[in-house]
């Protein structure tokens, strides 16, 4: 079983941890997956740059791959 990684976590991974307040407080978002559901509006908001809008939505998207692919290969590993 895979551990999730803390939304604190995966900001400083995009070095994007200055944000980790406004995510909790302004966004109302606590975990990694409720990042989809917040658009990049909602990120220039809290004062996120464009260049740190896309570097968020491209560590999203590489870690949501990851999770994706690691579930793959738990089924896989079943049969």
């Amino acid at each position: 079983m895979t551990q999730k990684k803390s939304l604190y976590d995966f900001l400083v991974e995009a070095e994007l941890s200055q944000y980790h307040k406004q995510f909790l407080d302004d966004l109302k978002v606590t975990t990694v997956s409720q990042v989809k559901y917040v658009t990049d509006v909602d990120l220039a908001e809290i004062g996120m740059t464009k260049p740190e809008i896309r570097r968020l939505n491209k560590f999203f998207k590489r870690h949501c791959n990851q999770g994706t692919l690691n579930k793959l290969k738990e089924v896989e590993a079943d049969f």
